[in-house]
């Protein structure tokens, strides 16, 4: 009986390189299809469309997916029963890359404000149950249930845990692509991750001043460099972030017994125990104040009296927390 061909689920977490996979799959698509892999692309997280994609793909032709998208709607267990049911024809491998979480919370929120979406103050996202060391437990299990553990390889996003200190060299040796696909050249990291001074101030035009995308642009651009935008902190008080290491840390504790990757016994190599923990922004105590107002009261909705109303009004009016 011939063997199943396989296919290799990347399941991208937030700031997990996950951009610069994708670009070098599709920049490489046609070495990879010569090697015997198809990469459809992304997005790719729609059971529909990997059903349609299995039932034209030439036989045994092995399958790469990349999509962060899996991950997340794995909460909705239905979905990624979909997923494996259009997969049951193929060897599945499940990838996934978690980095220490402090810095997964703080990236995840830092876009939610980006795109202008999520919880508003970071009390209530630090409190909510998508944050919680038991919801990255459940959406893990899930893929575990589906495809089995032998089947999944839990990896530590660190650079000194990574093949080569390289993202796409360790991506490449675990999914197990031929060594002539894994030697082209790779392309810069086009993601990066915007600074915390940056997205508090993004996150106060858009939420508490209730200002347009082309006003925020403009203030933005307006504002200098130095001490905004070059500045190294955190959107997390130095207590928060200890906080949550210490919450997770026995959680991937059991990760790396179960899946013996990452080091032993914590799973990643540094958790920050011995380094001067990162200044908070100086934007944070602003942004607490104008997303949670003291009276209770929502801000004032742009074009209501008292609300902001040009971006010369806007600039005015954020001079002092730069002081």
């Amino acid at each position: 009986m011939p063997s199943k061909p396989r296919c290799v689920l990347h399941v991208g977490t937030m700031k997990t390189g996950t951009s610069t996979i994708q670009s070098w799959l599709g920049e490489n698509r046609k070495a990879l299809e010569e090697a015997g892999w198809i990469y459809p692309g992304w997005p790719c997280r729609d059971s529909d469309r990997i059903a349609a994609l299995v039932a034209r793909s030439p036989e045994h032709q092995n399958l790469v997916i990349s999509d962060e998208g899996l991950w997340h709607q794995s909460m909705d267990r239905s979905r990624t029963d979909e997923i494996a049911e259009a997969l049951k024809g193929y060897d599945v491998t499940v990838l996934v890359y978690f980095r220490r979480p402090d810095e997964f919370l703080e990236a995840w929120f830092k876009q939610g404000l980006k795109v202008g979406s999520g919880v508003h103050a970071v009390q209530s996202f630090l409190k909510s149950y998508q944050t919680r060391p038991r919801a990255l437990r459940k959406r893990l299990e899930t893929f575990v249930t589906l495809f089995g553990r032998d089947n999944v390889i839990v990896a530590p996003y660190e650079r000194s845990q990574l093949k080569n200190a390289n993202l796409l060299s360790d991506f490449l040796a675990r999914a197990g692509l031929p060594e002539a696909v894994a030697t082209l050249p790779a392309p810069p990291d086009k993601n990066i991750s915007p600074n915390a001074e940056a997205i508090l101030l993004t996150g106060i035009l858009r939420r508490s001043l209730d200002c347009e995308q082309a006003v925020i642009d403009q203030v933005m651009g307006a504002l200098p460099r130095e001490g905004l935008v070059t500045v190294k902190t955190s959107i997390l008080t130095p207590q928060e972030a200890a906080g949550i290491r210490r919450r997770y840390r026995p959680l991937f504790r059991k990760i790396q017994k179960e899946f013996k990757t990452g080091v032993d016994p914590d799973f990643f190599r540094n958790w920050a125990d011995d380094e001067a923990p990162m200044p908070v922004s100086r934007l944070r105590r602003a942004y607490d104040e104008l997303v949670t107002p003291a009276n209770g009261q929502a801000p004032i909705p742009a074009g209501r009296p008292g609300a902001p109303t040009s971006p010369s009004l806007v600039r005015r009016g954020i001079r002092r927390f730069f002081r």
